[in-house]
């Protein structure tokens, strides 16, 4: 089993909370008295909405495919999971690109020379340094140690939009195996070339007796990126989304005690 039950009893509890938390920050932000009327529209428009896409999409990956599941998965469950990561992948990006201009709109962040921020000077990425520096040094700091996540974040939607779509497998082979499972693979196709279907069938079932399930996700086997657990991903995904917009709700409520 992939998880352990103290993990998998933790994952469910995490997943079980996020549409809660998701009602929690949209009414915080569709409700918001906003002064500048682009950042309304980015807040209950396009933030609100996709916080609540998030939480769909973590409830219906823990559907599609339980944490606890030891089986295979049928191909149309791993399918279904992989709309729901790609769907995650892109409004988590968008999320964070919303709260910026929330924040960039409603307290003015400009250029030194009052000029309005160029769009690809928007956002909380580490490289949108003027935005970073609009903020309190506690939630830059915060920032900060968002900065791997950010950089994976960056590295899966650049692989979504132009290279190759996060997938998971759908099922993996022991190293120790391979050389067997690529045999009995053989054996089958000669089986099959010959006509004989049920020796066919039969070499297919032992060759899938050696194979088992990782619920990994990945975009590339040659960049040197690693799969990673998808569970415990969406759910840390949907977190820092959370975490941030709490944070950034906070940071609003401060510039305008201040003004």
């Amino acid at each position: 089993m992939p998880y352990s039950e103290n993990q998998i009893d933790e994952l469910l509890m995490n997943a079980s909370g996020v549409a809660q938390r998701a009602n929690e920050v949209m009414l915080q932000y569709c409700f918001r008295d906003f002064k500048n009327e682009k950042a309304r529209e980015f807040a209950r428009h396009g933030f609100a909405r996709r916080i609540l896409t998030l939480a769909r999409c973590v409830e219906r990956v823990f559907e599609v495919i339980p944490p606890n599941q030891i089986e295979i998965p049928h191909r149309e469950s791993v399918k279904d999971a992989e709309v729901y990561i790609q769907t995650m992948l892109f409004n988590v990006f968008g999320c964070i690109d919303n709260l910026a201009w929330i924040w960039v709109l409603e307290t003015g962040v400009s250029r030194p020379d009052g000029k309005p921020l160029k769009p690809v000077d928007i956002g909380l990425r580490p490289n949108n340094k003027r935005v970073r520096r609009s903020f309190s040094i506690e939630f830059q700091h915060y920032l900060a140690s968002c900065n791997e996540w950010f950089e994976y974040l960056e590295g899966y939607r650049h692989a979504l939009a132009h290279q190759i779509p996060p997938y998971i497998p759908p099922y993996m082979i022991d190293p120790t195996q391979a050389d067997e499972y690529r045999s009995l693979g053989e054996k089958a196709s000669h089986a099959f070339e010959d006509g004989d279907l049920a020796k066919y069938e039969d070499l297919q079932a032992e060759q899938m007796n050696l194979a088992h399930f990782d619920p990994v996700v990945a975009h590339s086997l040659f960049d040197g990126d690693r799969p990673v657990r998808f569970h415990p991903q969406v759910i840390a995904d949907f977190m820092t989304v959370d975490e941030l917009s709490r944070r950034i709700a906070q940071e609003l409520g401060q510039q305008k005690t201040r003004s």
